[in-house]
């Protein structure tokens, strides 16, 4: 898991255009933090990101690589991903979701109602334009 750099932000955009997931904002926004993954021999496994604010954070950009889906990498990638929002101080982290509500409640995401997202996620471009609003808001609390 390490910080992308600009090749990788291509590589990550690509993936979420594939998928028909939000990348209008990527890199734009200081307070994003994006990660990739890699096997052991280099090949891109997936990328997530988390959007900080304060004590919460928005989980985004999510992928797994085709070829590496099924084995679980996602898992992997999320539990990495959380462990690194635990060490930034983050209490709360959020997602928005369309497709993927039962990974992430297997996973022990619980939903959340939108109406009672907090204020910074709420006004998150993420929230507030870029995902639709049929898409579930999910939240799991760090310890």
């Amino acid at each position: 898991m390490k910080n992308l750099g600009s090749l990788e932000l291509s590589e990550l955009v690509a993936l979420l255009r594939d998928e028909g997931l939000p990348c209008e904002n990527l890199g734009t926004d200081r307070q994003c933090r994006f990660f990739s993954f890699r096997s052991a021999d280099g090949a891109t496994i997936g990328f997530s990101g988390l959007e900080l604010y304060d004590t919460d954070a928005l989980l985004r950009s999510v992928v797994v690589v085709k070829a590496f889906r099924g084995r679980g990498c996602g898992r992997i990638i999320i539990t990495k991903t959380l462990q690194r929002a635990r060490k930034l101080g983050v209490r709360h982290v959020y997602l928005l979701t369309t497709t993927a509500v039962t990974f992430f409640r297997q996973l022990g995401f619980s939903n959340v109602k939108r109406e009672d997202a907090p204020e910074t996620i709420a006004k998150s471009e993420e929230f507030s334009v870029l995902c639709p609003t049929s898409a579930m808001l999910m939240m799991w609390a760090l310890k």
